[in-house]
């Protein structure tokens, strides 16, 4: 009776050994296809455990119909019916372990739903399962690949995104870096790495706890991978200011978070019950590494010295360490200013100001700090990265009043920002480029007058770079005004040519690809490029972004130059 055979092995799940060969594999794989879409869920799990023969037996025979097969097991993931969404994990696992990377193309149609149910917290042991699945194709299947699907799975690519929920997010994020461990350092020649480093980016910023963890994580093993300096250099380019200062601080703490092991057995609880003989020496055990909690603690901290040592200069570190750490305590962050600045002084007062909780009192500190450099600019020059630093976030500040005093600040430090370290001084002129589209009046003009004063006082040559990445990459609102500042220092003739080819036309060639761009927008393209034909004349079209175009965008660009 086939189908009391598959009620008795759908409730106890065959295991591999049990799994024999079958007599016809071409027959009985098409016989498995049809009878997966049965309307009887008995039918289904046996011609489930016929595709996990198959895959065991006469992988050859399975090997070029698994991503059909995937298909139809997507919709066994999805059900309702707990014991077949297993039993169509349980497949999935044979299919990875057995076909290994002949399921490559099957990988697509399932992760989604495998993600979603790894994330799930209501049924542990179908997360648990689709846990295996996702191991298993970490293990077995093409590590590019894999991540092509994963990063386009976390974006949301074609409709399949996993969504906002957090849990979902944390399995798809902790997928992303088990993949990049595996490949180690063969992810520096990856083919996508600027979306890779963008998706770092953004789980160093995202709201769960765990999911910045695995970003942290994740940011340690491509520094590792790249090289700290060359990390920092594309990053730089790829992420947004608040997205790099999160890495920054990642980069500064230098800690590594440990790896979240998660074992759902020990997640349920009974009601009623007592702790007594193998739990109560569990419990024992857990109350006893509290205790080791900051013995371990300094081991990771050792840990992320030496990822440091191996991945990022020592001048690298020594610029990166001058910023200063986000401090959550009052006491911790006045008492950290103190020791680098000093116990007493009209400075080192007026960093506590800067950092009060009172919006008044932040801007009666940098109304201070303005004097100061009015007064005795080498006052700050030794702490200059650390004050920028602080500027920085005061830019990020939610009070309107307090980012324009922070604009005020800023503009008054041209001769310091000139000196001061290019990630420093890149960062804070994105920060202020963001705010050329707010929706203050004030806030608005203020920003324009500190990027004039600075494209005035600072050699193009600085400017190039951070003016390019915030035209391109930051906030629609204000590309119209950065592509009018940005237009001078093409046709500047001190400005380097290798920087203007290797800055400003990646940052034309995005503006040209965005299909609903305003009419402002378009013609400050239009001219952003005839200024660039002028710069670099045929040499336009051998620069890397124009080359790696297709033929017809390139022929768009060339009609672009001849109608300015």
């Amino acid at each position: 009776d086939v189908e009391g055979q598959a009620l008795k092995v759908g409730a106890e799940y065959a295991k591999a050994d049990d799994l024999q060969p079958l007599d016809k594999p071409a027959q009985g794989l098409r016989s498995a296809m049809r009878n997966i879409q049965s309307d009887d869920w008995a039918t289904r799990n046996k011609a489930m455990n016929d595709l996990r023969a198959l895959s065991l037996h006469h992988s050859s025979v399975l090997k070029p119909f698994a991503k059909e097969a995937c298909n139809h097991l997507k919709k066994r993931i999805e059900s309702l019916r707990s014991i077949e969404a297993k039993n169509a994990m349980l497949t999935i696992t044979d299919f990875v372990k057995n076909l290994k990377k002949g399921m490559d193309t099957g990988v697509a149609p399932v992760i989604t739903v495998l993600l979603r149910r790894a994330g799930e917290t209501s049924n542990e042991f179908l997360a648990m399962e689709a846990e295996k699945a996702l191991d298993s194709m970490v293990k077995s299947c093409t590590k590019t690949r894999l991540l092509g699907t994963l990063l386009q799975t976390f974006h949301g690519g074609q409709g399949e995104g996993i969504g906002k929920a957090k849990s979902i997010r944390k399995a798809c994020a902790v997928c992303i870096y088990r993949t990049v461990k595996a490949m180690g350092s063969r992810v520096s020649t990856y083919r996508d790495l600027d979306r890779l480093l963008g998706t770092m980016g953004t789980l160093l910023t995202e709201g769960g706890l765990s999911i910045r963890n695995t970003g942290k994580r994740l940011a340690f093993l491509l520094a590792d991978a790249l090289g700290g300096d060359n990390m920092m250099q594309q990053c730089q380019a790829k992420l947004t200011s608040g997205e790099y200062v999160a890495l920054q601080r990642c980069i500064e703490k230098g800690e590594i978070p440990d790896e979240e092991k998660t074992d759902h057995k020990k997640n349920r609880s009974r009601p009623g019950s007592t702790l007594t003989g193998k739990k109560f020496r569990k419990s024992a055990s857990r109350e006893n590494s509290k205790l080791s909690r900051n013995s371990s603690r300094d081991s990771l901290v050792a840990e992320g010295a030496q990822v440091m040592a191996r991945g990022i200069s020592s001048k690298e570190g020594k610029r990166v360490g001058g910023l200063h750490q986000r401090r959550y305590s009052k006491t911790r962050r006045q008492s950290h200013v103190s020791r680098d600045i000093g116990e007493d002084g009209e400075l080192a007062d007026v960093m506590k100001k800067m950092d009060s909780k009172e919006w008044r009192t932040r801007i009666v500190g940098m109304e201070a700090l303005v004097k100061i450099v009015a007064s005795d600019p080498s006052m700050i020059n030794p702490h200059v990265s650390k004050i920028l630093d602080r500027l920085h976030q005061r830019l990020e500040d939610g009070n309107t009043k307090v980012n324009k005093a922070a604009l005020e600040a800023v503009g008054s430090l041209t001769s310091q920002l000139s000196n001061a370290d290019a990630l420093i001084r890149n960062t804070l002129i994105s920060g202020v480029a963001s705010h050329l589209g707010s929706s203050n009046i004030t806030v608005r003009k203020a920003a324009s007058s500190t990027l004039d004063r600075y494209i005035r006082s600072i050699p193009s040559d600085l400017l190039i770079q951070p003016l390019a990445h915030a035209t391109a990459y930051g906030k629609p609102s204000t590309r119209p005004v950065m592509l009018h500042k940005l237009l001078p220092l093409v046709s500047v003739q001190k400005t380097s040519e290798k920087l203007v080819r290797q800055h400003v036309v990646p940052c034309a060639v995005n503006l040209l690809k965005a299909s609903k761009a305003p009419a402002e927008v378009r013609d400050g393209t239009r001219r952003l490029f005839g200024a660039l034909y002028a710069t670099l004349g045929e040499g336009l079209y051998d620069a890397p972004a124009v080359k790696r175009l297709g033929v017809d965008r390139q022929d768009e660009i060339r009609r672009v130059v001849d109608s300015g």
